[in-house]
């Protein structure tokens, strides 16, 4: 067996076991929604998310037999609570009780948000980011200054997760 056929094959098998745990699995209808660092595993509810206030990490979570779906950096999500009256006619539908879910993962390069963040407030970086981000993120060392006339860029995939997670919620809020 050469170098590209052994590669590959182990590739294909570990692909093939990160399938089948759970904790990696994209989260699912049904999944609620638990912080990130909750040893609990309590559920959250829009009233967990103060308005106004710095940004939540989560995960979704099988209700049925507590299983986090944290075995995926790509599964993990940025929740904020604003104002209801201040969302764009795009995102509240997509709100429950004002509070919106991101993914944390940067959809374009794959890099942490935090991560990132952190280089261009120490000076190394500079960037472009959505405008939700000043509001989510904000964080000494770095200014936001808006760009017009800029091409909005969607993201239909975060929608759809966003939405498969956020519709239980909404009813409650």
């Amino acid at each position: 067996m050469n170098r590209r056929a052994l590669l590959q094959s182990a590739l294909v098998l570990g692909i093939g076991l990160r399938q089948d745990d759970p904790a990696s699995v994209r989260p699912k209808e049904g999944d609620v929604l638990v912080k990130a660092d909750d040893a609990s595993k309590t559920p959250l509810s829009p009233g967990d998310i103060p308005l106004g206030a710095k940004h939540t990490l989560a995960w979704a979570m099988d209700p049925a037999d507590k299983t986090v779906r944290s075995g995926s950096r790509l599964n993990q999500l940025l929740l904020v609570r604003l104002a209801p009256e201040t969302l764009s006619p795009e995102t509240a539908p997509r709100a429950a009780g004002g509070v919106v879910a991101y993914t944390a993962i940067c959809t374009h390069n794959g890099c942490d948000i935090d991560d990132w963040l952190a280089t261009v407030a120490t000076g190394r970086r500079v960037g472009v980011t959505p405008q939700a981000t000043a509001t989510q993120y904000r964080r000494n060392g770095i200014t936001y200054r808006p760009l017009h006339d800029a091409v909005p860029i969607p993201t239909p995939a975060t929608h759809a997760a966003v939405a498969l997670l956020t519709d239980p919620y909404c009813e409650e809020a």
